[in-house]
């Protein structure tokens, strides 16, 4: 006798002689691939076995097979299936004596992004990159740090005909567990620099001076690395240019990280290397002053809060003591540059876990909110000043979305008007995705009846295991802003097509 589901009933069920190895809890499937089903059998000879896939307790269909003497079988998930959580497989044998059922999986369907050219697919961990022009051909061209393989690598845009293919580029220097790197003019001859962030076992600041022959610039062996000194054993995280004392002369603002792995640097460190007014090519007349001392510093963003004429610091600080963990901002002391900078709370964002953040003007009244993504929960925080000179009235809000399938977690967040309709919208990127997780998307800025509304799109498919800071420039020359990334898995220096114009 069969149950109106398929199994046979009114029979003493034997377990534990029958166990589903695959799929395992967590699994996902997707609609129309291929997966495999596989059990292992103690102790007894399977005969009559039947397959069945069930959801919520209830069958979705029986699984066509021939099972006999097998202990597996590759399946095609149904194009039509339901997308959702609590779905099981159940196996049937001995005449339905023995029986096991799996735990609980995942089936969702196919996503389809942007289209995604790769500008070097070069293995190492790119962790995030960088634009400047090197050749002031007017095109913006790359740097970036590779945090695994130790590179540090210079990308030229190779122009509109090519731009869909890899980029030519060079490695300007190797040193290991890169975290960042920006091209600057650093000694004043018209040739850009790299400047390049490094944590782990390096715990330095590095320079890699470029050749003084433009036909050189290409070659590897003509890049010379040198070590800012007073920047040893601290874990740098990020770097920007920024004339803090407004002499005229471009200095370095680092962040830092507590060196929780090797325990070389008990304290993390946000400071300036001022620039000397001649010779910038004697590392060790740049003068280091202490700003602030995070605990992990994501990025910075010089920005003046405070409306007094000169910049401040805007920062997203993870993984740091109450007094810091949130969305903040330093306070330029102004003309007395020894004074202490003082750290301030950007609205309620103290203990939030903040990653890449931005600014921008979301409501289009005039006045620039900033936003980061919040990785402990995924959503996003938005804060508003109440008036355009009020440093005071600050409103965060906690933006949640519902993306058209499960995403990894936040690692970053960028705005533009990306379907150029006047609003500014929101780019975001994901870590520890891989395994069919979105490890990117944006978020279109819709006008609703009570404020803004954001309707999730789909940008990266299910491509990608963890995607960096993005940034946006109209590659293809179309009219509309595409967007760069890196992706420290497989995918290498990507840059995504937007399709609003074809």
């Amino acid at each position: 006798m069969t149950n109106n589901v398929g199994y046979a009933s009114g029979v003493s069920v034997i377990r534990n002689r029958l166990t589903i190895v695959e799929p395992e809890a967590g699994t996902l499937w997707l609609a129309g691939d291929t997966v495999e089903i596989r059990w292992v059998a103690k102790d007894i000879e399977l005969t009559d076995v039947r397959l069945g896939l069930f959801k919520d307790r209830e069958l979705v269909q029986m699984i066509p097979a021939e099972l006999k003497g097998t202990h597996s079988i590759t399946w095609q998930v149904p194009e039509d299936v339901e997308w959702g959580d609590d779905y099981h497989v159940r196996l049937e044998g001995g005449g339905g004596r023995h029986v096991d059922e799996s735990l609980v999986f995942r089936i969702e369907g196919p996503i389809f992004g942007w289209e995604r050219h790769v500008i070097s697919s070069l293995w190492g961990g790119p962790d995030g990159a960088r634009f400047v022009d090197t050749n002031d051909d007017g095109l913006l061209d790359i740097v970036s740090a590779y945090e695994s393989s130790g590179q540090v690598m210079l990308y030229q845009n190779p122009g509109l005909d090519a731009i869909r293919e890899e980029w030519p580029g060079v490695e300007v220097g190797n040193v290991p567990r890169g975290e960042d790197a920006f091209g600057i003019d650093l000694d004043d001859n018209g040739i850009i620099d790299v400047v390049s962030s490094h944590e782990g076992d390096t715990l330095g600041l590095y320079v890699h001076w470029a050749p003084e022959n433009p036909d050189d610039y290409l070659d590897s062996t003509a890049w010379q690395t040198e070590l800012f000194e007073q920047s040893q054993g601290r874990a740098w995280m990020y770097a920007i240019a920024m004339d803090v004392n407004e002499d005229g002369h471009m200095d370095i603002v680092a962040g830092s990280k507590d060196d929780f792995y090797n325990n070389r640097n008990a304290d993390g460190e946000m400071g300036w290397f001022e620039s000397p007014p001649d010779n910038k090519r004697d590392l060790s007349a740049w003068q280091y002053h202490l700003i602030d001392r995070p605990g992990w510093t994501m990025n910075m963003i010089p920005y003046d809060v405070d409306l007094d004429g000169d910049l401040d610091i805007v920062m997203s600080d993870r993984d740091a003591d109450e007094e810091h963990q949130g969305v903040r901002w330093v306070e330029n002391p102004g003309k007395n540059w020894e004074r202490e900078w003082k750290t301030h709370f950007l609205g309620d964002t103290a203990g939030t876990w903040p990653m890449f953040m931005a600014i921008g003007d979301l409501d289009g009244d005039s006045v620039d909110e900033f936003i980061a993504p919040e990785s402990s929960t995924n959503e996003v925080i938005i804060v508003r000043r109440d008036e355009a000179d009020d440093q005071v009235g600050l409103t965060t809000s906690f933006v949640t979305f519902e993306p058209t399938a499960r995403t990894g977690s936040f690692k970053g967040i960028q705005v533009a008007d990306i379907d150029m309709d006047g609003r500014l919208d929101l780019f975001l990127t994901f870590a520890n995705a891989g395994n069919g997780l979105i490890a990117a998307g944006w978020l279109r800025n819709v006008a609703g009846e009570d404020g803004i509304e954001w309707e999730w799109n789909d940008v990266s498919g299910r491509e990608g295991v963890k995607m960096d800071q993005a940034f946006f420039y109209d590659f293809d020359h179309d009219g509309d802003l595409d967007v760069i990334t890196t992706d420290e898995g497989d995918l290498g220096i990507i840059w995504f097509e937007n399709p609003l114009i074809e």
